[in-house]
């Protein structure tokens, strides 16, 4: 089964028409975008989310590519950004860094991401939010963040993760994601492992929106 990836980013009138064009390059499926100030631009359909693009699949070198259209230097980090709320990912989105945003309750990042931060970048940046409110949408998160961090050990791949604006005690090292992950069902030598083998850093702390 092939897998599907959703590339999410935040534009403006000034940049729109690049992204139109660049999804057209490379094939893209599917584009929906909406400003900061959440606007629909014209010509745009509804998505249900913020904004939204879906890549038909995932390969490195339509990556590769998408990063080199939107001005991205060779050797800057992939930043995957995961949270529930894109909202809250105005300062991230706004400085072109994103590859690709997705939620965290919806499913893990493609694995071929990791392997191509690892030929072509230096790290993985991973933007998480809450983890802890005891919702099944929580256990979904946990979950899929622990398999991303699976694949960062399995491609060899530094991750940088940065907390959102709720609880960024949650993510403050290495330990605290394993005993989250082991709260949740995870065998303790499996999240004990995971976490132990790639750097886990907090960076920034994203903040709240303004009216939010």
């Amino acid at each position: 089964m092939r897998r599907w990836c959703e590339l999410r980013t935040y534009v403006n009138r000034d940049n729109y028409q690049k992204y139109l064009e660049t999804a057209k390059k490379l094939g893209i499926a599917f584009l929906g975008v909406v400003n900061p100030e959440k606007e629909v631009l014209e010509g745009v359909k509804g998505s249900g989310y913020p904004s939204l693009v879906c890549l038909k699949e995932i390969v490195p070198e339509t990556v590769s590519q998408l990063r080199a259209e939107l001005g991205c230097v060779a050797g800057d980090a992939i930043c995957v950004v995961r949270t529930t709320k894109p909202e809250l990912m105005r300062e991230a989105v706004g400085n072109a860094r994103v590859d690709m945003l997705t939620t965290l309750h919806e499913k893990p990042i493609p694995p071929k991401f990791f392997g191509l931060a690892r030929e072509t970048c230096t790290h993985i940046e991973i933007c998480v939010e809450t983890l802890i409110s005891g919702t099944k949408k929580d256990i979904r998160r946990i979950k899929n963040l622990y398999m991303d961090l699976g694949n960062a050990v399995r491609y060899k791949t530094p991750i940088i993760a940065t907390t959102g604006a709720d609880s960024p005690e949650k993510l403050r090292n290495p330990r605290d994601v394993a005993s989250i992950l082991i709260s949740f069902g995870v065998p303790t030598s499996s999240a004990v492992s995971a976490v132990s083998h790639y750097p886990l850093c907090l960076i920034r702390k994203i903040t709240q929106v303004k009216g939010e």
